[in-house]
């Protein structure tokens, strides 16, 4: 586990204050998400040896990484930088790691870019949820962030599919990530194929279309 330096308390404050002032409506982007992101971060960090510096740097920027949508909805991750920048500058951060901070941040907009081992970990650390046992709550979470801040409303079964699709196309970076939660991520995969009434094989819409032929009383062929 990390020490808590003087720059990661004085970003946990900093942060945490920042963050409960978010408008209502924001059922995952909040504190609860942010703290979450940083469990994850610190946990990733030892697993893939980072140095004490260096799991300084992703810590702050995971306390960070979500602050600008106190700003709105739009490039949270540019507005982010912007408060980050101010206050570490303020409390004596170097101009060289605040913007591995920057750059950190960055990195966890979709679609995620990461281009070192401290950026693939606050990516991985961002989307952690996917292969948690918090998964279907956190989830559940986002569609009704989406409803009251976008006003974009999905059905449970339309969202299921949508996140389905998401969790298809994403790959974790860390070496942690590919070998372990990836497969820990198959089992809230499976999930959400049950609750898609379009994700169905070609065997089972073969066998429902025969039981709706039964039910007509017409002829079918095996």
């Amino acid at each position: 586990m990390y020490k808590e330096t003087e720059l990661i308390c004085k970003s946990r404050v900093y942060t945490t204050e920042l963050l409960n002032t978010l408008p209502e409506g924001y059922h995952y982007h909040n504190l609860e998400h942010t703290r979450d992101v940083v469990e994850a971060a610190a946990d990733l960090c030892s697993k893939e040896n980072l140095t004490p510096k260096e799991t300084e740097l992703v810590i702050i920027a995971a306390w960070f990484h979500d602050v600008g949508y106190i700003c709105g909805k739009e490039k949270h991750e540019e507005s982010g930088c912007g408060v980050m920048r101010d206050k570490l500058s303020e409390w004596g951060m170097s101009n060289e790691d605040i913007t591995v901070v920057e750059s950190l941040i960055k990195a966890t907009e979709m679609p995620q870019n990461p281009d070192s081992i401290s950026a693939q970990i606050l990516c991985d650390s961002d989307l952690y949820h996917l292969s948690s046992t918090k998964f279907k709550r956190r989830t559940e979470s986002l569609r009704k962030e989406l409803a009251a801040i976008h006003g974009v409303n999905f059905s449970h079964e339309d969202w299921c599919l949508r996140t389905l699709e998401f969790i298809d196309k994403h790959k974790y970076f860390t070496k942690y990530g590919t070998e372990v939660l990836e497969q820990q991520k198959e089992g809230n995969r499976e999930w959400l194929k049950e609750n898609c009434a379009d994700y169905k094989s070609d065997e089972i819409k073969r066998l429902e279309e025969k039981l709706k032929k039964l039910k007509r009383g017409i002829p079918h062929r095996a």
